[in-house]
């Protein structure tokens, strides 16, 4: 039975009309507006929920972004639906979150007491205590003399906890902060041999120690520091785990004078000797006579153009002194033999320069490849390109694109709001991925192509057996096409399903919940 502005009430679970009711009552519900079909509000619940109410005829269509899916309304829906009856209740609302923030790892937050001790120690504490405090997060989580993967986390938590508080420092106490990152890299390095860190947790944290060091290295000359880097660039353990690379690259910033940064230089050389590390030693002693012999730079980055990473310095070496000619031979060079990061950057620079020199067959034909290679910014440059072409020109590129890689192609149909084209793309792939990111648009604009979509989608996939989770995310999607309008379809695919399929007791079961 369809919803409608009389029955709907009838149509779900008691208890989910009472909490619906609880949540209008205490006016949790704001910015309620009216919309060309229907309402629209935000309810806050658990997190704040968009919930959109669109009105046809008689019949109604409620769509919320809540997870909840076991009857055709949720309380949020419920909330907004007496809201347009009745009203507002008076309601101060909580502040949204932000949309694609992440947190810094590790998984597991810092606590609030944990965070008051970071403090404490900042203030109070010298290297060795910073080691003492990370060296008890490492006890706490072995066992056995060993730490498993899913305990890493709480080997790593005040290194990360420390490694904010050093950023935070960095620019006022640049001597406190190198303090931290020493305490961090020879604190955790040693635990690497005895624990599964598969997730990174304990050499994130590392590599970040490691990273903020060298970046404050630049601007902090000493020669303690100098030394003590190029000690630590000889222990056996920090050779093994590769760290040897990024001691020698501190000792280089933190040289005060050439005389301290010639041992650099020859443990550099003796690295590319005694490791085989050609590749790492060549970057390094670009690095060093950036610093140290910057005319004899040039010369050296074209005496190893088979560094990809050096052919990139000469690279931008020649765009910034202004020599395009010089710069686009070279960009030919690397894009003739190479694939992947260092493809892409390629060809960014190739369209800086066919921009600078207004060449706009270049710059299409270099968007054009862009957007089909690109590993992340192909939404970028696609708005760019459709500046520059015309319609036909522009849909022909995205056609080819859904061939090579539908996730982009679906990222600029989101990207440009084509939701026309996405609908169509969902229906030709039947990919429940690309139709669940953007549910909440496609349900307002095409409901019963969407719900279409869904059984579709669930008939293909329950076309062979599986396992009781996967069968019932099926029946979670047959629940949506159900709340879409689809109610006899749907109840019709599963009924077929089960007399098809009766032995097949989990997708039974599940199927017949819906």
């Amino acid at each position: 039975m369809k919803l409608t502005c009389q029955n709907w009430r009838d149509q779900i679970d008691p208890a989910i009309l009472e909490r619906g009711y609880d949540y209008w009552s205490k006016g949790k519900i704001f910015e309620l507006s009216e919309t060309d079909g229907g309402h629209k509000a935000i309810v806050a619940g658990t997190d704040n929920y968009e919930i959109e109410v669109i009105k046809k005829d008689d019949e109604l269509l409620t769509i919320c972004d809540c997870p909840y899916d076991l009857g055709p309304i949720c309380k949020h829906e419920v909330a907004v639906l007496l809201a347009v009856e009745n009203g507002l209740k008076d309601f101060t609302p909580r502040k949204r979150r932000v949309e694609g923030t992440v947190s810094r790892e590790p998984k597991r937050p810092v606590t609030p007491t944990t965070k008051i001790s970071l403090r404490k120690s900042i203030n109070d504490l010298s290297e060795f205590s910073y080691i003492d405090l990370i060296r008890n997060d490492v006890r706490r989580a072995t066992r056995h003399g060993f730490i498993d993967w899913d305990q890493a986390w709480q080997a790593a938590e005040n290194a990360y906890g420390l490694l904010d508080e050093a950023e935070e420092i960095a620019s006022n106490d640049a001597s406190k902060a190198i303090e931290i990152c020493l305490a961090i890299i020879k604190g955790l390095t040693p635990t690497l041999k005895k624990s599964d860190d598969s997730d990174g947790e304990i050499g994130g944290a590392i590599d970040g120690a490691f990273d903020l060091m060298i970046k404050i290295s630049q601007n902090l000359p000493s020669a303690e520091l100098c030394e003590e880097c190029l000690k630590n660039a000889t222990i056996q353990q920090n050779i093994d785990w590769g760290f040897d690379k990024d001691w020698l690259h501190a000792a280089i910033n933190f040289a005060p004078e050439q005389n301290l940064a010639d041992p650099v230089l020859s443990s550099i050389r003796k690295l590319r000797t005694s490791h085989n590390f050609d590749y790492a030693a060549d970057q390094l002693e670009a690095d060093w006579l950036t610093k140290w012999q910057p005319d004899q730079l040039e010369k050296y980055l074209r005496g190893h153009l088979d560094n990809l990473s050096l052919m990139q310095r000469l690279i931008t070496l020649k765009l910034d002194d202004g020599d395009l000619a010089e710069a686009k031979n070279l960009l030919a060079e690397m894009l003739g033999k190479i694939n992947g990061p260092y493809h892409e950057w390629a060809l960014d620079k190739k369209l800086w320069i066919a921009e600078q020199e207004k060449d706009l067959p270049a710059q299409t034909a270099v968007l054009h490849e862009l957007i089909l290679t690109s590993s992340d910014k192909y939404c970028l440059y696609f708005s760019q390109y459709k500046k520059l072409v015309s319609e036909k020109q522009w849909r022909e590129t995205l056609q080819k694109l859904a061939k090579i890689n539908v996730y982009h192609s679906a990222g600029i149909y989101q990207n440009e709001q084509m939701w026309d084209e996405s609908m169509e793309l969902i229906e030709q792939t039947k990919n429940v991925w690309l139709l669940n990111n953007v549910y909440q648009i496609l349900a307002r604009q095409f409901p019963e192509r969407v719900a279409q979509a869904y059984i579709k989608i669930v008939e293909n996939n329950l076309a062979s057996t599986s396992n009781r989770d996967f069968y019932a995310e099926q029946v979670r999607y047959l629940r949506r096409a159900k709340k879409l309008g689809l109610h006899e379809e749907t109840e019709a695919l599963a009924n077929e399903l089960i007399t098809t399929h009766p032995n097949r007791r989990a997708m039974v079961e599940e199927l017949r919940k819906l």
